[in-house]
């Protein structure tokens, strides 16, 4: 994937493109103002000179971390890049190809950062005691490197080591669960977990420490871990195949093949309510509904699916199809005229431009 297109992608994100370090570019949210903020804030009755200094170790901070799991992705070939968002950071990468691989990219981010932060620790130790300026207040080398260790060290053991998805702790319990488990009972139990964490950790944070911040925090996580619960979408990859929907899935494409676009709809259907269902799954639903529902004349709900499938010649052809059918011709010819499409067969590609109006 080359830099421009990764930057593209950042921008899709809504974020904006800073640098490009290691071959991975690296972004912002206008969110992560908000935490830097936030942080920096409290360091102000020092001075403004402290606060800033607090905000751009946050930075670095989560920069570490984050490219911990960036250039374990890269080891991978998985074209890794990296966002600052509201809630701290996270790298964005295309899908691994095995649970163990995910482990270790999960669990690179904070090693890297724990780390660092022992690093950071043997170094405040070498200064030796601290001594503090004729103000009171305490030299920058020492403020500097003690906040550096200790959000590296306890943030980043806390990242690990609680299983609250979708920090990494919670990333790797539910790896953990996915191979003694049916993926169903994981995603299950996974969530519910972070559901009683999250929760019950921002309930603490604000009636035992005081901390707006961690309550707002854990009861975000939380009630994000509750919207999941009873999802039908896994909360990551699913290699442990789902045969019914294997099986519903063939019947669906037999369905088509025969001309019966309403049982091919029905299948797809039932399919999708099944627990566990892989990506690769969920597309081939979405692309058997667009394409069913393009030939039984249902062309609001066939555009509807065409947007989630992806992206291949049937697919795009129903959705061409169905755009002309409800008078959209205007938006038909957008995505012919798109660099998006996917590449047709010359003849129908000349049928589809007849279809939407577009000149020769």
């Amino acid at each position: 994937m080359s830099p421009r297109k990764k930057v593209r992608i950042l921008r899709s994100m809504r974020s904006t493109h800073v640098f490009t370090l290691a071959g991975v570019p690296v972004g912002f949210q206008t969110g992560y103002l908000f935490l830097l903020f936030y942080f920096s804030y409290q360091f102000f009755a020092i001075g403004p000179l402290y606060a800033g200094i607090a905000a751009a170790i946050i930075t670095v901070s989560l920069l570490v971390h984050e490219f911990g799991h960036a250039m374990m992705c890269k080891r991978y070939g998985l074209n890794p890049q990296v966002i600052l968002v509201t809630m701290g950071g996270l790298c964005a990468h295309d899908r691994a190809k095995s649970n163990k691989h995910d482990a270790l990219i999960v669990a690179a981010g904070p090693l890297v950062q724990i780390a660092f932060g022992v690093a950071c620790w043997a170094a405040y130790e070498a200064l030796g005691p601290a001594t503090p300026t004729a103000a009171g207040k305490p030299s920058i080398e020492h403020f500097a490197l003690q906040l550096l260790y200790w959000i590296n060290i306890y943030w980043g053991l806390l990242n690990l080591l609680i299983p609250l998805w979708p920090l990494d702790g919670g990333q790797l319990y539910r790896l953990l669960l996915l191979r003694y488990l049916s993926p169903a009972k994981a995603e299950k139990i996974t969530h519910w977990t972070g559901a009683i964490i999250g929760v019950g950790g921002g309930i603490a944070g604000a009636l035992l420490y005081q901390s707006l911040f961690i309550a707002f925090i854990g009861v975000i996580l939380g009630f994000e871990n509750i919207r999941r619960i009873n999802s039908k979408a896994a909360s990551g990859a699913i290699r442990t195949r789902n045969k019914t929907v294997d099986s519903l899935l063939t019947s669906a494409g037999e369905a088509i093949t025969e001309g019966d676009f309403r049982e091919a709809a029905r299948a797809a259907f039932q399919a999708k309510s099944e627990q566990g269902v892989g990506e690769d799954q969920l597309g081939a639903i979405w692309s058997i509904l667009a394409i069913s529902h393009t030939k039984m004349g249902e062309h609001d709900d066939a555009v509807d699916y065409a947007k989630r499938a992806p992206a291949s010649p049937a697919v795009f052809a129903s959705q061409i199809e169905s755009l002309v059918a409800l008078g959209r011709q205007s938006d038909a010819q957008a995505l012919l005229r798109g660099g998006d499409a996917p590449k047709l067969p010359a003849k129908a590609r000349e049928k589809l431009e007849a279809l939407a109006g577009l000149d020769a």
